[in-house]
């Protein structure tokens, strides 16, 4: 009982800690999240909320053009609160639901504890700002890790997909968890070594960033146009030293486990495989403000780094001590150069603060 209740503890802190916030902190609450939940309020039936307008950031735009699962989320807060608070509230508690469900899945106290500060640290402020998208990734992250089985059965492998598809009910760009997905099964597959199937993974995404263009025309083709002009911009890739430098940490520690495995772990190798191509896609910042939130879908998975490492260093204590030190400081750096003194993600203006 007494883990349920602190589990329970620990969700609903960063939950209604997202729910009380300014309607300020995060533009998109400001964007799309208040204007759609006032409509909501006003409206007698789902159907007409559904076909109703509003004033979206200085300019005129259909409810309908938003994803439907976001839209019921909407809807039944809106029947739920008065306020849009209740709406962020609940947009919080479906990214930490997932997020902390897979983590109790994939590891123990010890390591659920440290992915969590993880996310606090890393990912939380972005969550306050990139709701949709957030919830989409989180759906993508449960089915990816949580629901996910080595030698699973088809139902297993057909539950993953399925929650990858409630993302993207949310955010259409949750369809890169497809790829996600795959990447698993061919980390999972007995085809090749572990070191082959990375570098085949790691080389494919360098193409796909070097060869951007067709890329943006492929995806144009399949009907994400819209998508490929907000995120991908002008399609000529530079390089972003400050999110290379930042991430690099995530690297060194995905390679010790790799390593430490004699790289016969598949999932040590599919960790390996996330965050390369994290840093990797974070270069697409240089496209578009938007560009380097495609990398998020993979670079999150280092939420069960924690785990990966630690379950390697179960008898030396000193080691496992200077792991987690590690990952602590390097998380409050994170969060201290991002969030504080470049004022990432719009959640708290300190930028102000800085001048």
């Amino acid at each position: 009982m007494g883990y349920i209740f602190w589990s329970i503890v620990a969700v609903l802190i960063p939950c209604i800690l997202a729910g009380m916030r300014a309607d300020s902190i995060g533009t998109d609450v400001a964007v799309y999240a208040k204007p759609l939940f006032d409509v909501a309020h006003s409206c007698s039936s789902f159907g007409e909320f559904y076909g109703s307008g509003f004033v979206q950031h200085w300019s005129y735009a259909n409810v309908s053009e938003f994803e439907l699962g976001y839209l019921v989320l909407v809807w039944i807060s809106s029947r739920l609160f008065d306020s849009v608070q209740g709406l962020l509230f609940l947009t919080q508690l479906l990214i930490v639901v997932p997020i902390y469900w897979t983590l109790t899945r994939e590891g123990n106290k010890e390591t659920l504890a440290m992915g969590m500060c993880l996310f606090l640290f890393l990912y939380f402020n972005q969550s306050l700002n990139m709701m949709r998208q957030w919830i989409a990734m989180a759906f993508v992250f449960f089915g990816a890790v949580g629901l996910y089985k080595k030698n699973g059965s088809t139902e297993n492998h057909i539950a993953g997909i399925v929650s990858i598809l409630i993302g993207a009910s949310f955010h259409t760009s949750a369809v890169l968890g497809l790829a996600v997905f795959a990447i698993r099964s061919y980390m999972d597959s007995s085809s090749n070594g572990q070191l082959k199937k990375v570098v085949h993974v790691c080389g494919l995404a360098l193409i796909a960033i070097l060869f951007i263009g067709p890329v943006a025309s492929l995806l144009t083709s399949f009907g994400f146009g819209s998508y490929v002009a907000g995120y991908l911009g002008n399609q000529s890739v530079g390089i972003m030293p400050n999110q290379i430098i930042m991430r690099l940490p995530l690297i060194v520690f995905a390679l010790i486990a790799f390593r430490r495995t004699e790289q016969r772990d598949s999932f040590a190798a599919f960790l390996l495989c996330m965050v390369i191509v994290g840093v990797l896609l974070s270069q697409l910042t240089s496209l578009s403000d938007h560009g380097g939130r495609i990398g998020l879908y993979f670079d999150m998975f280092a939420l069960v780094l924690p785990s990966a490492l630690l379950r390697t260093y179960q008898i030396n204590n000193a080691t496992r001590f200077a792991i987690k030190s590690v990952l602590i400081v390097y998380a409050v750096i994170y969060w201290a150069y991002f969030y504080v003194l470049m004022g990432s993600s719009e959640t708290v203006p300190y930028l102000a603060i800085w001048g």
